[in-house]
Parts: C-alpha cells; structure tokens; sequence
C-alpha cells in the first residue's frame, strides 16, 4: 500500500488528478501506469482510499474503493499517523521526554481571542473509564484539581482517548506516580496518571484505542483510580468541556474553541490569600489549616524573620 508523504514523488500523480481526470475516457487509452491501495487523507481529515491510473496520453483517473475501518488498522494506520506527526511543527516545539510541563508561561486565561481544535482532526475518540467519577476537575481542598479521578481497578487496561505520539512515560515524584503523557494532532495533551504499569515508551505512534497502560495508584493516590487530565500548552482545562461523560461520546466533531473562560480556574489559583493568626496558632499549624507548607508561607512572608514571634491578629500570606 501507499501513505501519503510529501517526500513520495508517485503522490505529484494525485495532483494531476484534478488537473487532466475529466470527461469521457477514450476506448483505445492504453494504461501505462497503475498504483493501487493508496490511502490518504484530505484537507477535511476523510480517510480515502483508490488506485491512480496514468495512461498514454497523460490523461488521468482516480478509482476510487471502499474503505472500511478493519483494512486501515494496525500497522497500516499508524504508518500514516506517522507521516502526518513528522510534517507537523507541533511535534517540534517544546518536545520534552523528562519534563512533564515543557512549554513556556502561558497566560491563557487573559488572552482576548480564541483558540480553534479540532478535536477529531486526523484522530478517533476513545472513551476513557468511566464508571464512576471520584473527583471532578475544579477546586478541592482549597486548591485546584487539574484533572478528573476516575474509577477502575489495579491492573484494568488503559487506552488512549486520542491518536498521537507519546511525550512521556514514566515514574513523576510529583505525585502523578506512573504517568504517560500523549500529544496529539490539534495541539492538545491527554495525561493518564497513577497507573500501575506502562505499556508504551516515550516517541512511540499510538491511535485512539491502543493500550496505553494498567490501572494503578502509584503516586499520590487514595486507592486505584486514572488520573485524567486534558491540556493545551501545559495549561490544564476542564475534559467535560469537550468529553460527554454521560454519553461516553465526545462533544463536538468539529471545532472547539478555547476561550479565556476554559482557563479561568488560573486567575483564582493566582489570587493573593491571607489568614489571620488566632491564638495558639504557629506557622506548621497555619500551614496545614491552608493545605500549604511552612517553606512556602516563609517564602510569601519575607518579613517574618522569626517564626515562633507571630502576634495575634497579624496577616499571614498563605498564597
């Protein structure tokens, strides 16, 4: 078979299709040249697929056949997969196997303008677990969860919910525990944290649907669950957004766009928080009261030079 790649010269015949393939074809044409089982994609992601016939006069024709998902699977889908991610710039810039948040600051949440996705560009969808949601994305325990915890068992088998190339794969100390990081097409990053296994290697070509890893709770997890987090340039957003949990389908099967609003979770994790001390308070107590750590509050509180002298009624800097 044939995959469309700029580097085959056979692929300057389909241009010629819509140049010379018109009107009736002569009866004594002869076929000087035939390429069969060539699959690509158009400008609108449709898979395609037919033959290319050159004949004599130079004259055009494109035979087209029927495509069914079963003779594009395997290896054959993700060799094209391939030639699409090394022809696109997204897989160049800001590539990390080691840092799970390789992009410079973004400040998504003031930005004016919006964000086009499309969210099944050269991709199909696959639902991820989702028998029941423990923790939602948003605000908890007085910070916020950047993904959603959801439901499954030690060793249950994890899929990546998009096509992509995997960025990242590997134990994180941070508490994401065994982590596999996929980029894929649109821009967008799938994280898939806590799992007991991993089952890809960073770099490696997957589509929606491949095993990916094993449910776990390694990191830091309260008993097995999948850690799943949706980000656009390091910066998390919420995968209901975009994911019908309900439906286990996705939303849209065209464009999404992120806007301001998907990011305004940032604004309120950078606004400033203050405490005032009570009696008997003291920093470690302060600090676990504000789900932080006395480094940090000596950190944001420069002034408090020693911290067994706090008074009662004094502003402390918790974030």
């Amino acid at each position: 078979m044939l995959y469309y790649n700029k580097n085959k010269p056979v692929f300057f015949l389909i241009v010629l299709i819509n140049l010379f393939c018109s009107g009736t074809i002569a009866q004594n044409q002869k076929i000087i040249f035939q390429q069969n089982g060539i699959i690509a994609t158009k400008s609108d992601s449709t898979v395609i697929s037919g033959s290319i016939v050159l004949y004599d006069d130079l004259s055009t024709k494109w035979i087209k056949t029927e495509l069914s998902k079963n003779s594009i699977k395997g290896d054959s889908l993700r060799k094209l997969l391939k030639s699409f991610i090394e022809e696109s710039d997204i897989f160049n810039s800001s590539w990390s196997n080691t840092n799970i948040f390789p992009y410079p600051s973004q400040q998504f949440h003031t930005m004016l303008d919006s964000i086009p996705i499309n969210l099944l560009y050269k991709s199909d969808f696959h639902m991820v677990p989702n028998t029941h949601l423990f923790s939602p994305f948003g605000w908890r325990r007085n910070r916020q969860h950047k993904g959603m915890d959801l439901d499954l068992n030690i060793g249950d088998t994890l899929r990546a919910a998009f096509s992509g190339k995997v960025r990242y794969s590997q134990f994180n100390k941070g508490g994401y525990g065994n982590l596999v990081i996929i980029r894929h097409l649109n821009g967008l990053e799938t994280y898939y944290a806590h799992q007991d296994k991993l089952l890809v290697k960073p770099n490696d070509i997957v589509l929606a649907g491949d095993v990916i890893g094993l449910g776990g709770e390694t990191g830091r997890a309260m008993g097995p669950h999948l850690h799943f987090e949706v980000r656009y340039k390091d910066v998390a957003f919420n995968p209901e957004n975009i994911i019908d949990f309900k439906n286990d389908k996705i939303k849209s099967q065209n464009t999404y766009y992120l806007t301001k609003s998907d990011f305004k979770w940032v604004k309120a994790v950078n606004r400033k928080k203050y405490y005032n001390v009570k009696p008997g308070d003291v920093l470690g107590k302060i600090a676990t009261k504000n789900k932080t750590t006395v480094k940090k509050i000596l950190r944001l509180n420069p002034s408090i030079t020693n911290p067994n002298s706090l008074k009662i009624g004094q502003k402390v800097r918790v974030r």
